[in-house]
């Protein structure tokens, strides 16, 4: 501990040295002043702790000396001594804050007693104001620190006021990232450091000691960098460590205990604001990817209260429904059909009572009271407390979808039947040529019969028309692309397609082209549970031509 130092103001020499080796003897630091000038000029240029004052020099009173003293150095404590002691004296040095008053002659004893009580009283007063600045230090930077949620402002913040209030000119904050410690913010330190530093690994010494959560100084000095000596404050929630303040500095009075220990509080505020922070920084995030959602999807997400009243309307319900957010807020089921009133009811409780409504296909109606087929979503709304306190619909528009689906099957039903389109106009005129070998035709007849089967089942599962009606259209509006006029007729379910001419030589020939064409169609359509399909073909004279009837019959299932 340093020694006290003392400044003796008084004109006789006697007194002068007396003073000096009385307190010299008990390890005072004693300087010695003449006159009052010449004391407050050396109290002005270094502090004393305290001024032992004569209360009559030859150039001033001791009073006056006093009251200077409390201008240039308000913490240096005063004591009067006098060889005419007087009430009124007595009572100027207790006013003008002199700590003791001291009558001439008196013991070492007495003098000594006055003085470690002035010394004991300048310390509590010190510490006292200390704790204040801590005090206020610490709530200023709180006060501060609370008002924002930006982290980057955080740190600035932080850093700044530490080293305005330590008095220490450099500093540097890191903050985890990937599994190092990067340097975030810093002030005061070279271009040496920060190319040096600017990544720490977890096994660094800095990390390593602010990881164990409390507060290091390294006094091993580093040549490379000023030999100064580092002190590590990690900020600290809970067991975690949030970031890592770098103090440098030198001497042998860098960071004491007092200012560890106001430093370990301060981490621990930082620690628990960047932690509220960074949560709220992940908040907002999520905030505004939900919100970007919400207002930029093409689904229309409308919020209900417990009365089914609408309390949030996005961008895409406008789009679908009509209304705009203003107007549908506020309002009971605004786009629910009367009819449906009941269904949606009926999926509220649904909801209500613990269960979810997924891609449900109902009807909706738009502002102009169009329907519009929609499929919905219905799911709670909870508090922190798991109370329900509303409900989140989410309902897609079908429209588009269905008309794609349908565009698509006109699609494959126009490809199927330009399949049998080709098929008729490549096959059939070759099969009815009078001079054509029998085997060829059989084999005509073969792939006639397959592709014919597959273009029926294609035109049954795309429109879902399995009727002879659908059947019989579907052939016929491919023979009329041909250039001929061909008519059919649908009776007790068998079609009869008619039109084409084509001459026969003898009645045996047709049974071939019938067994074959009911062999291959019915087995395959058999397998869907489809029915017999029958194909027959009968000849009419007329002006010595033979009119060609195909005749396609659909009975009851069989077993494939």
């Amino acid at each position: 501990m340093p020694s006290k130092r003392l400044m003796v103001i008084d004109d006789e020499k006697g007194i002068q040295e007396i003073l000096r080796e009385v307190l010299t003897s008990k390890g005072y630091e004693v300087d010695i002043a003449g006159s009052g000038e010449e004391g407050l000029k050396r109290i002005s240029e270094d502090f004393y702790n305290v001024a032992i004052i004569d209360v009559q020099l030859q150039d001033m009173t001791g009073i006056e000396v006093m009251e200077k003293i409390e201008e240039i150095s308000p913490d240096t404590e005063v004591i009067i001594m006098t060889a005419y002691a007087s009430v009124d004296t007595a009572i100027k040095a207790i006013k003008g804050k002199a700590f003791d008053y001291i009558a001439k002659p008196f013991k070492a004893e007495k003098l000594l007693d006055a003085l470690n009580g002035a010394i004991h009283y300048q310390e509590l007063k010190m510490q006292n104001r200390s704790m204040l600045e801590q005090i206020t230090f610490l709530n200023d930077i709180s006060n501060e620190m609370v008002k924002t949620f930006n982290i980057d402002t955080i740190l600035n913040l932080v850093l700044s006021r530490t080293l305005e209030f330590f008095n220490i000119k450099s500093g540097a904050i890191y903050t985890k990232e990937d599994g190092e410690w990067i340097l975030r913010r810093w002030n005061g330190v070279t271009d040496k450091f920060k190319n040096d530093f600017a990544r720490l690994s977890p096994e660094h010494p800095i990390v390593r000691e602010a990881t164990d959560m409390q507060l290091t100084v390294l006094r091993k000095t580093n040549s490379n960098h000023g030999g100064a000596m580092w002190a590590a404050v990690p900020f600290l929630f809970g067991n975690n460590v949030m970031g890592i303040l770098v103090l440098a500095g030198k001497g042998s009075e860098f960071l004491d205990e007092e200012d560890r220990r106001l430093l370990t509080i301060m981490g621990a505020q930082v620690g628990t604001i960047l932690n509220n922070a960074m949560t709220f920084e992940n908040i907002e995030a999520t905030r505004s990817y939900l919100q970007n959602l919400v207002e930029n999807t093409a689904d229309a997400i409308i919020t209900y209260d417990l009365k089914g009243c609408v309390i949030g309307w996005n961008p895409a319900a406008t789009a679908i429904y009509g209304w705009e957010a203003e107007e549908a807020m506020g309002k009971t089921l605004v786009n629910v059909p009367q009819d449906r009133r009941g269904e949606s009811k009926a999926m509220f409780d649904e909801v209500r009572n613990g269960g979810i409504v997924s891609n449900f296909e109902t009807f909706r109606q738009n502002k102009e009271g169009r329907l519009v087929e929609v499929a919905i979503t219905l799911s709670p709304l909870k508090d922190a407390s798991e109370r329900l306190i509303g409900y989140s619909c989410i309902s897609r528009d079908l429209t588009t979808k269905k008309e794609v689906e349908k565009e698509r099957i006109r699609s494959e039903v126009l490809e199927a039947q330009g399949r049998i389109r080709d098929v008729l106009i490549d096959v059939i005129p070759l099969l009815l040529k009078r001079k054509l070998p029998q085997e060829d035709k059989n084999e005509f007849i073969l792939i006639l019969s397959r592709k014919l089967e597959e273009a029926l089942y294609d035109n049954y599962v795309r429109e879902g028309e399995d009727t002879p009606d659908g059947i019989a259209r579907s052939i016929a509006a491919v023979l009329n692309e041909m250039g001929g006029k061909f008519d059919y007729t649908i009776e007790d379910d068998i079609i009869t397609i008619c039109g084409y001419k084509c001459p026969w030589q003898n009645e045996t020939r047709k049974n071939p082209v019938i067994c074959m064409l009911t062999k291959s169609i019915s087995a395959r359509f058999a397998k869907r549970a489809l029915g017999e399909v029958r194909v027959s073909q009968e000849s009419t004279l007329a002006n010595e031509d033979e009119k060609c009837l195909i005749t396609i019959m659909r009975g009851d299932p069989v077993d494939s």
